[in-house]
């Protein structure tokens, strides 16, 4: 079964490949190729409950430009504006055919990464002990096998990722994404490596389990490797996820219409 989340993902494939061609190139579109302007809206519940909701919320929104311009790929032409029209809304002028899916496919994934310790696992198609403990959360992974118990605290983030980028193992040819953590996060993986010798530790990402994989010594460096079911153009997508930073709040399309 593949996930709604990797399906996702691999859509970046045609949208990355649009930008390089773009920046590698030139301008490829024709004369004739249509744009679009999208509104979006941002979930303004998110912050709702919070002291400052209103600045919060604006505050939010505007740092959800920087990613969604740097998921459309730097030096790419398809994203040709994006405006903060206020009160949770954005105007996105996009090109091409494709430009709806392009947007559904920039908002349609948040980009939450985390690494945490894991409570408890079993297979999802099997008998078992309930494995809900309190603090913690039950998380599946992409192609539904197994059913991970994940601490709700602790572990590592996406902010305390300083790069991702897609490589090859050189023991099993596997495509992976490798990712470096900043002083923070290192100290943190430290601990929790420390912590889990013989444990596992599963990489999340919008509620799925990248992988969990068991720790046999402490990692001190702060450098891990995503592996597991990945080609080169999903490692590439996911880097650029995971370099893009989080959403910081979910998005809707609320407008589309063709510019003339």
């Amino acid at each position: 079964m593949i996930s709604f989340a990797l399906d996702r993902w691999l859509a970046f494939v045609s949208l990355l490949a649009f930008a390089f061609t773009q920046t590698a190139c030139g301008s490829a579109e024709a004369p004739d190729t249509p744009v679009y302007e999208f509104i979006i809206e941002a979930d303004k519940e998110v912050v709702a409950d919070l002291e400052g909701a209103d600045e919060q919320f604006d505050d939010l929104v505007r740092s959800s430009e920087k990613v969604i311009r740097e998921r459309f790929g730097d030096g790419s032409d398809r994203l040709r504006s994006l405006t903060y029209l206020g009160d949770g809304r954005l105007a996105l002028e996009v090109s091409g055919t494709d430009a709806k899916n392009a947007v559904e496919t920039v908002i349609g994934v948040s980009g939450n990464l985390y690494l945490r310790e894991v409570m408890g696992s079993a297979l999802a198609d099997s008998p078992a002990p309930d494995l809900k403990q309190p603090g913690t959360i039950l998380v599946s992974d992409r192609e539904g096998v197994e059913v991970f118990a994940v601490s709700r605290v602790g572990g590592v983030r996406g902010r305390n990722v300083t790069s991702a980028s897609p490589g090859i193992d050189q023991m099993t040819g596997e495509a992976v994404v490798n990712i470096r953590m900043d002083a923070t996060g290192r100290a943190r993986f430290a601990s929790l490596t420390r912590a889990n010798v013989g444990g596992r530790i599963a990489v999340v990402m919008d509620s799925e389990v990248l992988m969990a994989p068991y720790i046999l010594e402490p990692v001190e460096g702060g450098e891990v490797q995503i592996s597991g079911g990945l080609t080169p153009e999903s490692a590439q997508e996911l880097s650029v996820i995971i370099n893009s930073g989080a959403l910081p709040s979910p998005f809707k399309i609320l407008s589309q219409r063709r510019m003339d």
